[in-house]
């Protein structure tokens, strides 16, 4: 099973998964708006030379394994307070592992946030609501790629996590697989995984000029990530539009990106104007 397959069974029972932690799910996007988010897509917008900075505070470390990592990446992307997000390989012992090479190492994203605007118990409870913590991949009991870990920064974040696993264990049917470590060598995955479904709207990469090194390490394509994929509302984002240098042409598309996948609403029928 690869990522995208393993991404597209995510999907289809992370609703399970939500009412079992007490989590209620966005619904499903209907189809049809899936359609117009493509259509989307299509719209050749205007290069923009605006000026955007890289947000200069100090930031704590949070790393998860939650399954593919192209989706993790989007859940925590638009998050107040998470600064950067990036895909990668951790927790095993191979030397530079690779995405066909993975080894015994999980796939992994590691966060970068702003403590004094997020903190962990709350990345915590986000990691919980959006992976199955229970899943282990059918006929391979010895493979971790894709299984639930919590990568401790320092001791507090070990102690939050083993009394977190401990409280879902009672909550929870089945066995809860969470493994607690501590983050050691991450090792970035290759650069098509990087915010995979923000690489997909090439005609907004391509207006703010995107390259590889800024889809690995930049904060704005971290918070573009995120909203594009539905996982930050459109008044999230119009408060810090304007910090991330982008056109009037470039804002109105991404309300219409957050709009279809968020509320189905299909706004992503409307010209851009």
């Amino acid at each position: 099973m690869d990522c995208r397959e393993l991404w597209l069974l995510s999907l289809a029972s992370l609703l399970l998964v939500a009412s079992e932690f007490g989590v209620v799910a966005d619904d499903e996007v209907d189809p049809e708006c899936e359609e117009e988010t493509s259509q989307l897509m299509k719209h050749m917008l205007e290069p923009s030379n605006l000026p955007y900075t890289e947000p200069d505070v100090e930031t704590t470390k949070a790393t998860f394994g939650m399954g593919c990592f192209w989706g993790v990446e989007a859940v925590f992307g638009a998050q107040p307070g998470v600064i950067r997000v990036k895909a990668g390989y951790t927790g095993g012992q191979m030397k530079d592992p690779t995405y066909k090479y993975l080894g015994d190492h999980f796939e992994a994203v590691e966060i970068e946030y702003d403590s004094t605007k997020t903190d962990f118990p709350t990345l915590l409870k986000l990691f919980w609501a959006n992976h199955d913590p229970t899943f282990l991949e059918k006929g391979k009991s010895s493979v971790v790629q894709y299984m639930s870990g919590i990568f401790y920064h320092s001791e507090e974040q070990k102690r939050l996590a083993e009394e977190d696993v401990a409280r879902k264990k009672e909550e929870i049917d089945g066995d809860v697989l969470t493994k607690i470590q501590p983050a050691e060598t991450f090792y970035d995955a290759e650069d098509y995984h990087q915010k995979y479904f923000l690489r997909q709207h090439k005609n907004l990469a391509s207006s703010l000029g995107l390259t590889d090194s800024h889809f690995l390490s930049s904060s704005r394509t971290t918070r573009l990530l995120g909203y594009v994929a539905g996982y930050g509302t459109v008044e999230s984002f119009v408060e810090e539009a304007n910090s991330l240098g982008l056109s009037h042409e470039q804002i109105v598309y991404i309300k219409k990106a957050i709009r279809s996948r968020k509320e189905g609403s299909c706004a992503a029928k409307g010209p851009l104007h």
